[in-house]
């Protein structure tokens, strides 16, 4: 029974008990109740204590959380980083940690409503559960993708974003993405150089109209397969435009 229903019907027993002359049973009646009030009070305590700690991670989550995406703000971004990079060093899994930045077709950096919006949907199709997306400031993106190193998953993500952005849509601007990504057993500087190498390689004035992926160092992509060459790059973006054009035919 409900603890609630327990105590009314102690409650009630004893009355009966009292009133039969029953006082020692009585007695054992009352002390029964007492303790499940006591069992009782415990519970509601430990209720409001387990709704308070709720309330608390919301509200933990909605100030790392920006409002508008649901992707990570600055600083929900770089707990992300701290903790994925930690880990990597620790239970010996690679992190890769890549930038982002959305170009329209006006070559505005600066991400308004609409091209915040498409990016959303865009990096949804290549993250996983448990990958960190971030908005670090106007213009630029980030991602932390724990447990992938650099190597030819994370290029075909990288792009395949790269020729979604290419593809107008009704309604929606089409994006040139300029990615700059490194990972954690690759990157060989300590974790708070991050921020400005990658940043760095963001805001050069070198036109990325061939490259627009670069990884850091050069190497780390260019020993796996090629990848990094222009014309193996222009290949996989073919790929990835015929796949999704395939897929949009199919669609009612």
């Amino acid at each position: 029974l409900d603890v609630t229903i327990q105590a009314q019907v102690l409650d009630l027993l004893a009355e009966q008990q009292l009133k039969v002359g029953d006082a020692a049973n009585a007695y054992i009646t009352r002390k029964a109740h007492q303790a499940l009030d006591k069992e009782l009070s415990i519970d509601m305590a430990a209720r409001k204590i387990s709704a308070l700690e709720g309330k608390l991670e919301r509200e933990r989550a909605l100030a790392s959380t920006d409002p508008l995406t649901g992707f990570a703000n600055h600083e929900g971004f770089v707990q992300a980083l701290q903790a994925a990079w930690n880990a990597s060093l620790t239970e010996g899994q690679d992190t890769s940690v890549v930038y982002v930045q959305a170009i329209g077709a006006d070559d505005k950096k600066l991400l308004t409503k609409a091209k915040l919006k498409r990016c959303v949907r865009l990096l949804r199709t290549i993250t996983r559960e448990g990958d960190t997306v971030g908005q670090l400031d106007r213009d630029s993106l980030g991602l932390v993708l724990p447990g992938l190193g650099m190597g030819n998953d994370l290029n075909e993500r990288m792009v395949r974003l790269v020729a979604l952005g290419l593809i107008p849509e009704r309604r929606e601007p089409s994006l040139r993405f300029r990615i700059v990504a490194t990972s954690a057993r690759t990157f060989g500087k300590p974790i708070h150089d991050i921020d400005s190498e990658l940043r760095l390689f963001l805001n050069t004035s070198e036109p990325w109209t061939r490259k627009p992926i670069h990884y850091i160092p050069k190497h780390a992509a260019k020993d796996r397969s090629g990848f990094a060459n222009s014309d193996a790059m222009n290949a996989l973006w073919n790929q990835a435009l015929d796949a999704q054009r395939a897929d949009q035919s199919t669609q009612p």
